[in-house]
């Protein structure tokens, strides 16, 4: 049965420094915050060892198993042999986590053993991270007569293009290419981390755009393109890298020069990512994060 607190390699998951402050001369540091879904949080390994520093130098996740991995310094080296290091103010490293998913999580800390010292600390905690709230679907879709990408999670916008036939040529010209994306109704419960995704058009470019960044969404307003509401909610990534759980939606970019139109495509596929680069598309890197 997983011990629920931690006696040596202490860790307290919270998302604010006041819980740790509160009980900074416990031996024994309880995980007494819950932890929402994608919200960041941090991990404090305690030093209860009479060691002032602590090396952190890994942490990984593997579905719902987290490890850090850490050692102490060295005691020094007197003439005598090895003695503790003076007394100081415990050295308390603090590991960040982007977010996780709503789950159970066996949360471990592994000490590696130091000089002559063949201890190895090890221990573990159950960490609970809150359900996050139901998803919709985003959907692609691609126009073969402009080459055109363009996404939408309204599935009635959705059916409406894929079932009118153009004007001209009297056949539909929109398909739905790929499963697309899962986020967040603007209206609906999100986590807390989630930011709408405004959408744009320019009639003068003939193109939409999205975009989570509410200033770059006023900037472009002011540019002439048009605010059509918020799209959805979905996570910034931080960094370029988004939280355990989200997979990251990637940006390209075209101007089909000298035409006055451009395109822009959302997708989560890394190898077409890659391969509509190499066909002369722009690489725009993580426009914002799906949960999985």
């Amino acid at each position: 049965m997983l011990n629920k607190y931690l006696l040596m390699g202490t860790l307290l998951a919270s998302s604010s420094l006041m819980a740790y402050d509160q009980q900074e001369n416990a031996v024994i540091q309880p995980i007494t915050q819950p932890i929402s879904a994608f919200e960041p949080f941090t991990v404090f390994v305690k030093n209860t060892t009479n060691h002032p520093s602590i090396y952190i130098f890994s942490k990984k996740i593997v579905g719902n198993e987290i490890e850090i991995v850490y050692t102490h310094e060295r005691n020094s080296v007197g003439s005598f042999g090895y003695y503790p290091e003076p007394e100081t103010p415990p050295v308390i490293p603090l590991v960040t986590f982007n977010g996780l998913p709503g789950g159970v999580y066996t949360l471990k800390t592994i000490g590696l053993p130091y000089s002559f010292n063949a201890l190895s600390l090890e221990d573990e905690v159950e960490l609970v991270v809150e359900d996050s709230p139901a998803t919709i679907d985003v959907y692609e879709l691609f126009n073969t007569t402009y080459r055109s990408y363009f996404i939408t999670q309204d599935s009635s916008e959705r059916d409406h293009l894929i079932s009118q036939p153009d004007i001209s040529w009297g056949i539909n010209h929109w398909y739905e290419i790929s499963a697309g994306f899962k986020a967040w109704a603007v209206e609906g419960a999100a986590p807390s981390t989630a930011l709408p995704v405004c959408r744009l058009y320019s009639a003068h470019v003939e193109s939409h755009y999205y975009t989570i960044d509410e200033e770059e969404c006023d900037f472009l307003q002011t540019l002439g393109w048009q605010f059509q509401g918020d799209a959805f909610k979905a996570i910034p990534a931080v960094g370029g890298v988004c939280p355990s759980g989200t997979v990251a939606v990637l940006r390209l970019y075209i101007d089909r020069m000298p035409s006055s139109t451009m395109n822009h495509r959302f997708t989560t596929d890394a190898e077409a990512y890659q391969s509509m680069i190499h066909q002369g598309w722009t690489g725009e890197g993580v426009a914002f994060c799906s949960p999985e």
